[in-house]
């Protein structure tokens, strides 16, 4: 008994306007579900042959409606598996938004076919050709971590380098600029993620170090700067936890403490691993009713061969994710 999402071929117009009647009870095979019919239905493995066998010759505009099998089955509606990759629906489809129906997505025909959007177009032979970029930052979220000077006053640094581990953050820092410095002897730090409208603060802040006097290697491209908050025009918001400060710009900020500084290979830089003990988020961020980060409200500010992006629209998610509606669309 197939558990995967099932798949089934209308004619646009039809399931346009099954809406009206609150039910689509389109024939198959001529045979309506009032005299015992049923819809049928595929697995995502069989949707192309399904659309080669069934609707090659058809013009009208199709709709692809993906079905939930395991919500069909709760609702009483009997499905059943016709191997290899078919199913049968014996009843209507509810247009009422029930769970049953996951989406419904226009078809698309390419060179006098319809083509199954579940199946990944052959990789071309000779596709790639060799490319030196001057930087492999190939696309995250940009990050601005505060430190606190040995007088006690706040240091902030843009960054772009990380990766995120249950709790623990791994940093890339400039072992030369003052952020470092700053890590070893006061571990307490936040880490705060700009969203798209604070690029220009990304910036202002990107030829500005908190060293003074500031290191030979970076002295043709660093201006020393104590107030960096003021330089970037942020303004700084007490932590609970560490004695640095948060942004109150960003929508998302991490408390946490550096547990381990290793240097890398060339000597430039350290990976620092930080234990977050704390998030702050804007409410508008968590989904009503818990506490978890809502994916779509969260627009990071994306850093990608040293230009800045948004995040882009949502495409699929993970069988973990707590947040998603139904399992991952996948083959």
């Amino acid at each position: 008994m197939t558990a995967e999402p099932l798949y089934h071929v209308v004619i646009t117009d039809d399931w346009e306007q099954s809406a009206m009647a609150g039910e689509y009870a389109a024939a198959t095979g001529g045979v309506a579900h009032e005299t015992g019919g049923y819809l049928r239905a595929t697995t995502a493995a069989g949707l192309q042959d399904l659309l080669d066998d069934g609707y090659r010759d058809l013009e009208l505009p199709l709709t692809l409606v993906t079905l939930d099998a395991a919500a069909l089955r709760a609702e009483g509606v009997r499905v059943e598996d016709v191997p290899p990759h078919g199913a049968r629906v014996y009843a209507p489809l509810r247009r009422d938004g029930g769970p049953a129906v996951i989406a419904a997505a226009p078809l698309h025909r390419e060179h006098g076919r319809w083509v199954s959007p579940l199946t990944a177009p052959p990789a071309a032979e000779h596709s790639h050709i060799l490319a030196h970029p001057n930087v492999l930052y190939v696309g995250t979220p940009a990050y601005l971590v505060a430190s606190t000077n040995p007088d006690g006053s706040a240091n902030l640094a843009a960054a772009s380098s990380h990766f995120a581990l249950g709790t623990m953050l791994c940093l890339g820092i400039e072992s030369d600029g003052q952020t470092a410095l700053n890590m070893a002897d006061r571990p307490g730090i936040t880490v705060n993620f700009p969203s798209l409208e604070l690029w220009p603060a990304v910036v202002r802040l990107s030829r500005l170090t908190g060293r003074t006097p500031v290191p030979a290697a970076k002295a043709d491209r660093y201006t020393y700067e104590p107030d960096k908050f003021g330089a970037a025009r942020l303004t700084p918001q007490p932590a609970d936890l560490v004695t640095a400060p948060r942004v109150q710009e960003c929508r998302l900020q991490f408390e946490a403490t550096v547990r381990r500084m290793t240097p890398g290979v060339d000597g430039g830089y350290f990976m620092v691993e930080a234990e977050v003990i704390r998030v702050h988020a804007d409410p508008a961020l968590v989904r009503e009713g818990t506490d978890d980060i809502e994916p779509a409200a969260w627009r990071p500010l994306v850093y990608a061969f040293r230009h800045f992006f948004d995040r882009g629209d949502e495409v699929g998610w993970l069988a973990s994710s707590r947040m998603a509606p139904h399992p991952p669309l996948v083959d």
